[in-house]
């Protein structure tokens, strides 16, 4: 959007928004990843 703007060139702003759409779901499966592979810690383990 801001580059639509300030460079009134609807072929620059192309990028950004396929890079947004793109970014969102890896960015998504990449935490899901994350959060299976750290194991979680269980309260009594530190007593």
């Amino acid at each position: 959007m801001v580059t639509l703007t300030l460079l009134e060139s609807s072929s620059m702003s192309i990028p950004a928004a396929v890079y947004g759409v793109l970014m969102f779901p890896i960015g998504f499966i990449l935490a899901m990843y994350g959060r299976r592979m750290i194991p979680r810690v269980s309260p009594d383990i530190g007593k």
